[in-house]
């Protein structure tokens, strides 16, 4: 993250000025500005809301008890995983199937069976959006070649992705050779921990779970509609963050194609590198602000403020939520400590001893 941010505050030096952007920034209404920023703000919360809310809604189908509050931590740390760790959602799923199993003393398997339920319902949305995005902009406007390749490679990994997660949900052998890989990997470097026999039966009693689970809401179609109804309403939601943050510095939404190159560009490459996309992706962003005839040095600012409420605001806050839930976590192991010395040593006084 740091070197990234070097290299776009570097870029931003040598190729477009801090003179220019000084003159940019003097000229900003900071009234308007601080209004839609907050607005911006609100719009992240509440599309994150509305990702929790969806899953949440899955997990009560399958009678797995956790706290809207609870939820929504666990979700933000998920989400956290996912901006900082590249892998199409896994670290967000596991860290999140690992806090919520901890809370809700329920399966893996049966938690697992939500998330990808939840991940294709999300996907399914953001697919359809972007295949219509797509014959937009080849129908009405002349892009970068690397852009209309990246937004390419971007629709067919989300294509990819869905029939994936579609495979695992619906197929009795996908996750038991996945999970027969893994034994194998394991075997191999001899870690026996996690490769002993009872290791293996407590993973296959999780997947039974996780097949219980998918085969329900595969045969119950009706209990993925409001899901699929909060993921549409925060797709729609985290355009608005764009919409808003580039009407701070001026930008009004006259060219439906801009903003639909930026949401999706910005989406795609966030979504492949996570952590790696800080630095690439504000160039790239800029590099397109200036072709669609915007000035650099208000393309520069606009990219860093717009980056900051989709990247930055939820990396902070998710970091917060983690040092949060980790030092609950101690007090409440504490707590339990003590109440056991204290438990032990009334039975030491009532024995007399």
């Amino acid at each position: 993250m740091i070197i990234g941010l070097i290299v776009f505050i570097s870029y931003l030096y040598f190729f477009v000025g801090f003179n220019q952007i000084s003159v940019v920034i003097s000229n900003v209404n900071l009234t308007e500005y601080a209004l839609l920023y907050l607005l911006a703000i609100c719009s992240v919360l509440l599309t994150i809301f509305f990702w929790v809310a969806s899953w949440k809604t899955l997990l009560n189908h399958l009678s797995i008890k956790v706290s809207l509050k609870n939820a929504f931590l666990y979700y933000w740390v998920g989400y956290f995983s996912d901006l900082v760790i590249p892998g199409q959602g896994v670290c967000g799923e596991v860290a999140r199937m690992y806090l919520v199993g901890k809370d809700a003393k329920a399966n893996y398997g049966a938690i697992a069976a939500c998330g990808v339920a939840n991940r294709i319902v999300a996907y399914t949305v953001v697919t359809g959006g972007l295949s219509v995005g797509l014959l937009y902009l080849l129908s009405t406007t002349t892009l970068p070649a690397y852009v209309l390749y990246i937004l390419l490679i971007a629709w067919v990994g989300s294509v990819i992705h869905v029939g994936v997660l579609l495979y695992l949900a619906l197929s009795d052998r996908a996750v038991k050779k996945v999970a027969s890989l893994i034994f194998r990997i394991l075997g191999f470097f001899r870690i026996k921990k996690y490769s002993s026999e009872e290791a293996r039966q407590k993973t296959y009693e999780s997947l039974s779970l996780f097949h219980e689970g998918s085969r329900f809401f595969s045969k119950n179609p009706r209990q993925l509609i409001l899901p699929l109804i909060f993921q549409i309403l925060a797709y729609f939601l985290s355009i608005t963050v764009y919409i808003f943050m580039l009407s701070t510095l001026g930008f009004k939404f006259t060219f439906i194609g801009f903003f639909i190159v930026v949401y999706f560009l910005a989406g795609a490459i966030q979504d492949a590198s996570a952590v790696f996309s800080v630095g690439a992706l504000e160039i790239i962003l800029t590099s397109v602000f200036v072709f669609y005839g915007f000035e650099a040095a208000l393309s520069g600012v606009a990219v860093a403020m717009l980056r900051s409420v989709t990247f930055w605001f939820p990396v902070v806050v998710g970091y917060i939520i983690i040092q949060v839930i980790g030092a609950r976590s101690m007090i409440t192991s504490r707590a339990c400590t003590d109440n056991a010395i204290g438990e032990t040593k009334n039975a030491e006084t009532e024995l007399g001893l």
